[in-house]
């Protein structure tokens, strides 16, 4: 089973569209382990999986949205697995956002520090200059 840090490592939203990533089985497997733990459910593996196959996303033409659809015997259980789906996803595009953020911060910090060194050396250049034209 691949858990959310493992989609996290292994999946970017910039790579994959965003319905890629809803129908992804990490996002699916957090969401049913989170539903199950919080509801007190027992499922075994093949319960899990065949319920990932009953799983699917479908997109709206020409429109962003998507349409999650979870089939299992209970509805309230089904509903309760593709309403976490939503918490989840969301939780990894928030994460994935803040992880822009975090590489164009540290982008930026690196060419300020660029920057500064090659003013520096301007600087440098620039006095042994002046000292040798005597100015």
């Amino acid at each position: 089973m691949i858990g959310l840090l493992d989609a996290l490592k292994s999946v970017s939203l910039n790579t994959l569209s965003e319905l890629d990533v809803l129908r992804g089985e990490g996002v699916f497997y957090e969401a049913l382990q989170r539903v199950c733990d919080r509801d007190n459910i027992a499922l075994t593996r093949e319960e899990k999986d065949r319920l990932y196959l009953m799983y699917d996303v479908v997109s709206q033409k020409e429109t962003s949205v998507g349409m999650v659809r979870v089939k299992a015997e209970n509805p309230e259980f089904a509903a309760n697995v593709a309403n976490e789906i939503g918490v989840v996803y969301n939780e990894l595009r928030q994460r994935s956002a803040r992880q822009a953020v975090a590489d164009a911060q540290d982008y930026l910090d690196k060419q300020v520090v660029d920057a500064k060194k090659e003013v520096d050396e301007s600087q440098s250049r620039l006095e042994a200059y002046k000292k040798k034209a005597g100015i």
